[in-house]
């Protein structure tokens, strides 16, 4: 889908969304996942935008790459314009409002990076990517929702098929269509109320995500991931996916996925790269010695050094394209 056509669709509502104030005190703001497109900390340095990592000390160092940044953008239209344009659709992160300061709300969305499992566990919880936040969202109980809204007044981020922007407050969940928006009539928040509670020992608690919300969090990651990867593999290597049936190209996926994490790889766009050696290759690509010693087993290769391997091992495949007895 085209990026451009789709900002250019929103038409006077990103006017609203880059200038404008909410009830004139809040701010327009953003929580983008490195780890969904690793230039955005540079095209952040770049465009000058007001942003931290959500990661501090030896972690935010070790994880530049893949760390969420929070960015105050409601004084950078380009910023804006740039997120439209390249990252809609494509689960960048998150939008919100709020009039709290970069400080304040690094502070209230660290809070929420690791979790409690219903077994008591941690786990990182990544709240930003809209996939996520779309279905926790609607679980939540009156309380949790007022913990994780803070000082946020609304969150905004792209719907499910990318022709919308879901809206949520806490009087509810509303859809927008993007050529429609117009926000002048979303309710106030009651951000004094929440800052209040902040200071409870309650509050302070780390967050536990119940066993409802786990599995509506596995069923929906499960098969929208299976969606977006069937789709990727049908688009970028169509002569060798146009034998299989959509049923087959599921169970491919499935053993993949898991051959793949087997080999250390767990993003998304890792597995999706993997999944396209696997066609182009062989199911066991990774076990052949001439692969298996010179990337997977490799301890001189970082984690990014395979994965930029196996891109021009794709590239290099691709361009050759499928034996003629194929």
């Amino acid at each position: 889908m085209n990026m451009k056509l789709q900002a250019e669709r929103i038409g006077k509502s990103t006017d609203w969304l880059v200038g404008q104030t909410f009830n004139g005190n809040q701010g327009l703001y953003a929580i983008l996942d490195a780890a969904r497109e690793a230039s955005i900390p540079r095209k952040l340095y770049q465009q000058g935008a007001e942003f931290v990592s959500l990661y501090r000390g030896e972690p935010q160092e070790k994880l530049a790459s893949v760390s969420p940044y929070l960015v105050k953008i409601d004084t950078k239209p380009k910023t804006m314009e740039w997120i439209l344009n390249e990252g809609w659709g494509n689960s960048w992160g998150i939008l919100f409002l709020s009039s709290a300061g970069l400080d304040d709300l690094r502070r209230h969305f660290r809070r929420f990076l690791l979790v409690g499992s219903p077994e008591g566990k941690e786990l990182y919880f990544r709240f930003y990517d809209p996939r996520v936040l779309r279905v926790y969202l609607p679980t939540c109980t009156p309380f949790e929702a007022k913990r994780f809204f803070g000082p946020v007044g609304v969150y905004l981020m792209e719907s499910e098929d990318g022709q919308a922007f879901q809206e949520f407050s806490r009087g509810g969940k509303q859809i927008i269509k993007k050529s429609d928006l117009d926000l002048n009539d979303v309710p106030d928040s009651d951000v004094g109320d929440i800052r209040d509670e902040s200071n409870s020992r309650r509050t302070n608690q780390q967050l536990r995500i119940r066993e409802e919300q786990m599995k509506a969090f596995s069923a929906y990651m499960h098969v929208s991931f299976e969606k977006r990867v069937a789709a990727h593999l049908r688009k970028e290597q169509p002569e060798r996916t146009k034998a299989l049936t959509d049923s087959d190209l599921d169970k491919f996926i499935e053993a993949g996925v898991i051959r793949a994490q087997n080999r250390g790889f767990t993003r998304e766009a890792d597995l999706g790269l993997f999944l396209e050696l696997m066609l182009l290759l062989g199911a066991d690509f990774d076990e052949k010695p001439e692969w298996e010693g010179e990337i997977f087993e490799n301890r001189e290769l970082t984690s990014d050094g395979k994965i930029d391997r196996l891109r021009q091992l794709r590239d290099a495949e691709s361009d050759r394209g499928p034996a003629k007895d194929e």
